[in-house]
């Protein structure tokens, strides 16, 4: 998976074969097949229309939007969830410093708990999951305590 966003200069873009569409503000993921199987996109892409952004920077903008990136039939009801997200703003850098530390210190099977007892919603805690690996997770919650 190739994940894409808007060129500076871009408005909008649309691959009728596709049916691919990204306005200002998305980041698309997009499959290699879809890639090299597009004439447009390849022009886009190797244009300056498309620019390729990270992984990461994708899943941050879907967390940050409150997306699932697979949703689960058990989740729709979670809406009435009354744990409140982890908001760094009201940390201090020693805090989050220790939390980061902790965090270092669990397996990839310990960190969903821990961060339970942080107070982020399991839903939040699931997506994150879904990057797979321990390195990327505690990449992306460096980058989420940090913040």
């Amino acid at each position: 998976m190739r994940y894409f966003k808007l060129g500076a200069k871009a408005e909008m873009f649309y691959d009728p074969i596709t049916k691919i569409k990204i306005t200002k503000g998305i980041i698309a993921a997009i499959s290699e097949k879809q890639v090299m199987g597009s004439k447009v996109l390849q022009k886009a892409i190797a244009g300056g229309h498309l620019e390729s952004t990270s992984e990461m920077e994708y899943l941050n903008k879907q967390i940050a939007e409150g997306k699932k990136l697979i949703p689960k039939k058990e989740e729709a009801n979670e809406e009435a969830n009354e744990e409140q997200p982890l908001n760094n703003g009201g940390l201090t850098e020693e805090e989050a410093a220790e939390i980061l530390d902790q965090i270092k210190e669990k397996t990839l099977e310990e960190i969903p708990e821990y961060l339970l007892t942080l107070g982020l919603p399991k839903a939040e805690i699931d997506t994150i999951m879904q990057l797979g690996s321990r390195k990327k997770v505690v990449k992306f919650l460096e980058e989420k305590f940090k913040a």
